[in-house]
């Protein structure tokens, strides 16, 4: 082993200091004092000191609006760097907006003719009007007609298609979202599909359930056919609207154009199931009879209204409660489709996550950032890491714990605290990029130096020589 005797072996220590990255640093470090008389003893290592840095990339791609930083700029926690373009998700997001006044505006609607519906009733006799009611609402109900089977297989069939088309969706969804190529837009129409598919199954079962269900009125059986159809038809015009947006924009996939198309296909397929079910419904009914009856209901219970008197069951509440039910549902799909654009449109400003300096910009302006690409790369100042090297006969004289302080040579008079965090399990040679005291003052550093900051100036990476001291009893 007669080669190893001119080479030392050195044992690492990294210590964190809060410290302004410069050069030439000498690191002092002391335990806690004896009660005896101590005797001050000190040895001199040789080490390096980075800068912790942080690699920032988008989760999506886009066309890049700005840069807002250069290499070298000071940038401070939530400073926004790189903006994307979002021309297409604010138009997204308007639709998005629109599509919510909608539900909010059907929503209101249901909830004031429910209101209306239970409103109190007042103290006065009006057994008369009360029983004019009752008897246009058993004539209406005396026209009903038992369901055939044939009748009821319209409805099942509207299931049938509601429960195969939320089976395509959700495979589509799946799909799309499993591939990185398809942009977010098309992955959230693609989820709004699955949405509505399970808007309309739910409308098409409670139908073919109160059809099945002999105990329940004829009418509520065809006003939930007819709720149904009404859903139907404006999933398909939403389905419509999502492909043509599809298919305006270049950055579509022909994976996301033809998922789109699939489901307006699959839209008017349901739409013509749901009005298959409400016609089977009502046919075999007398049309003039059932409208007669209808209107004469409708008669009583504006003569009741005129007075305050409540009279529920012209309008069901059941069917009031399933009108709200819908109308909720449209308003929550419709807040999701909203929240999961915020949420795309923020992710296409890159904001700094700490304070810190600008090391590299890897893009410009009209580049087209790549999802998980780095774009941004800062250096954090606030925590630096010294790496020092200790002969092994000395390193039992530190103790991770122990605490150091660093002065530096370009600011004479200043001291900086810092903190032994580990030591290494193993022993190594000196390091090439270490060398001596001598040594250090002939190398050259990388300097970043901050625009607008004359006075500033970091070095990411450099070699420091440095003295450890300690106190120890006499012998």
């Amino acid at each position: 082993m007669n080669h190893l005797k001119h080479r030392s072996i050195f044992m690492t220590i990294l210590i964190a200091a809060v410290l302004v990255a410069a050069g030439g640093f000498w690191l002092r470090a002391r335990t806690a004092s004896s009660a005896n008389t101590a005797i001050n003893a000190a040895t001199e290592a040789t080490g390096v000191i980075e800068s912790r840095n942080v690699a920032l990339s988008s989760e999506i791609g886009g066309k890049v609006v700005e840069v807002l930083v250069e290499e070298g700029q000071q940038v401070k926690l939530g400073q926004p760097l790189v903006s994307l373009d979002d021309s297409l998700l604010q138009k997204q997001r308007a639709q998005a907006e629109s599509a919510m006044q909608v539900a909010q505006a059907n929503l209101r609607l249901a909830q004031a003719a429910f209101n209306q519906a239970t409103a109190a009733s007042r103290p006065e006799d009006i057994a008369a009007m009360q029983t004019r009611l009752g008897d246009s609402r058993a004539a209406y109900y005396a026209i009903t007609v038992t369901l055939t089977d044939s009748q009821l297989e319209k409805l099942r069939s509207a299931v049938t298609t509601a429960e195969s088309n939320l089976k395509e969706a959700q495979s589509r969804y799946n799909d799309l979202a499993a591939d990185s190529h398809n942009p977010a837009f098309a992955v959230a129409a693609a989820q709004a599909a699955v949405d509505d598919a399970k808007l309309a199954l739910a409308s098409a079962q409670r139908a073919s359930q109160l059809a099945n269900d002999k105990s329940q009125p004829y009418y509520l059986q065809i006003e939930s056919a007819r709720l149904s159809w009404e859903l139907a038809q404006g999933n398909l015009s939403q389905a419509k609207a999502r492909r043509d947006g599809l298919d305006a924009d270049a950055d579509t996939t022909d994976a996301a154009l033809k998922a789109a198309r699939s489901t307006v296909t699959e839209s008017q397929d349901m739409l013509d199931a749901a009005k298959a079910a409400y016609d089977a419904l009502t046919s075999g009914v007398s049309a003039d009879r059932l409208d007669a009856a209808w209107e004469e209901i409708k008669r009583a219970q504006t003569q009741l209204t005129g007075y305050g008197v409540r009279a529920s069951g012209v309008l069901p509440v059941e069917t009031l409660l399933a009108q709200i039910d819908v109308a909720q549902a449209q308003v929550k799909a419709a807040q999701a489709q909203l929240d999961t654009l915020d949420t795309q449109l923020s992710k296409l400003t890159l904001i700094a996550p700490s304070d810190g300096v600008v090391l590299t910009r890897s893009i410009e302006p009209g580049g087209m950032a790549l999802p998980g690409a780095t774009l941004i790369e800062i250096g954090r100042l606030d925590k630096l890491e010294l790496t020092i090297y200790l002969p092994e006969e000395k390193f039992g004289l530190v103790a991770p714990g122990q605490t150091v302080r660093v002065s530096v040579d370009a600011y004479p008079g200043r001291v900086f605290d810092g903190t032994v965090l580990r030591m290494a399990d193993k022993a190594e040679f000196t390091p090439t990029n270490v060398q001596t005291k001598e040594d250090r003052t002939r190398l050259v550093y990388a300097m970043v130096r901050p625009k607008k900051i004359a006075h500033a100036s970091c070095t990411l990476w450099l070699s420091v020589s440095i003295i450890l001291t300690w106190r120890s009893s006499p012998a």
